[in-house]
């Protein structure tokens, strides 16, 4: 029986939220992988009105309007969504905060959002 190497690439994405709803991130992944996995989210906001939020990133997700994961205040998500790639992911990525009704999120100012994302390719 023959073992199923698997290259993992772990990318974590810290962002200081500000009033827009939306931001930006780089990603270099050293490989091209077959699946993203997004491990954790969590989200922290000062003053804020509380709620749930979900993280939206359409070049990354095989569907467009797929959820990374739904966010509270203060909340951290092992969220485990899986989204197959197969594709390079290197350079800048839009991520965007939404609210349940579909809304940008764009009362989370001051807040801070980070992102887990463990890239795999299987060989």
């Amino acid at each position: 029986m023959t073992e199923r190497k698997i290259q993992r690439h772990v990318v974590l994405i810290r962002q200081t939220l500000d009033n827009t709803g939306v931001f930006n991130a780089t990603i270099y992944v050293p490989f091209v992988p077959d699946e993203v996995k997004v491990k954790q989210t969590g989200l922290f906001v000062t003053g804020a009105l509380p709620g749930v939020f979900s993280i939206n990133c359409d070049s990354l997700a095989s569907q467009s309007g797929s959820s990374f994961g739904i966010i509270g205040d203060p909340y951290v998500s092992f969220s485990g969504i899986t989204y197959p790639l197969g594709r390079s992911v290197n350079g800048s990525h839009t991520f965007q905060i939404l609210t349940v009704a579909g809304a940008l999120a764009t009362t989370l100012n001051p807040g801070q959002l980070f992102i887990h994302l463990e890239f795999r390719k299987f060989g």
